[in-house]
């Protein structure tokens, strides 16, 4: 993992954390609720459902397009989950461009309607695919972040004992970088495995548990929660040592 400095991971956790907001509201549209053929009844024309149907998959494709340049401009997210991430949007573009065919080629409102409720159902890609995508992205800023901090909070612990040697009070320098170490195993127990396990999901999974994401969303904030924590002990940690130095 690449080491940086302690001012990296703050501007680290302080992205992380005013992405947060923006990735989870991207979750909550409508768009994957209802089939585009929900409404239609035997008299309505087929050309008129085939539309709304090519319009909602037009829509996804735009969607795997702003996903895919996510991905692409993360600096934080790692080879592995890049690379699944990749395999993800492909899948859901190819599932999409064979329903769009077999879409164009249904001639009856029958046909259609499974055809265009699998266009929601079967690739689920605003409502489990973009935060996949995001939640991951803010899971490898965070552990990134969290990997900088435990390199200070030993630096911070060389320090300590070299003044403790020396026979000064380092008792609160100790104090703070132990509440710095506590943040810091909050934030790794709460996103340990996390975004592997996300990256597992399938759309099957969200049809059968429409909560699935929330604890991800979660543990997400919880990891960016405690790494800032760690910060402000950090920063108490550094003032406590510099009084000693």
């Amino acid at each position: 993992m690449k080491r940086t400095t302690l001012a990296a991971a703050l501007a680290g956790v302080t992205l992380a954390v005013g992405l947060a907001l923006p990735a989870t509201a991207a979750v909550a549209t409508p768009n994957d609720t209802t089939s585009p053929a929900a409404s239609a009844t035997k008299a309505t024309p087929v050309p008129a459902v085939q539309a709304r149907c090519r319009a909602a998959i037009t829509k996804r494709f735009g969607q795997l397009d702003v996903l895919a340049a996510r991905t692409a401009a993360s600096t934080s997210l790692s080879d592995t989950h890049r690379a699944s991430i990749t395999t993800i949007l492909t899948g859901t573009r190819t599932g999409l461009t064979e329903l769009q065919a077999q879409i164009a080629a249904a001639s009856t409102v029958d046909q259609l309607k499974p055809l265009c409720g699998a266009v929601v159902t079967d690739h689920r890609v605003y409502v489990l695919r973009t935060p996949q995508v995001d939640l991951t992205i803010r899971f490898d800023r965070a552990s990134a972040a969290t990997d900088l901090l435990e390199v200070q909070a030993a630096s911070f612990q060389q320090r300590i004992d070299t003044l403790k040697a020396q026979g000064k009070d380092t008792s609160k320098a100790e104090s703070a970088l132990a509440t710095m170490n506590a943040r810091l195993a909050t934030a790794d127990q709460a996103q340990a495995g996390r975004a592997d396990a996300l990256l597992l999901l399938t759309p099957a999974d969200y049809n059968a548990d429409t909560g699935i994401v929330g604890p991800f969303v979660t543990a997400a904030r919880q990891a960016e929660k405690a790494n800032g924590s760690a910060i402000y002990w950090a920063a108490r940690t550094e003032a406590a040592l510099r009084r000693l130095a």
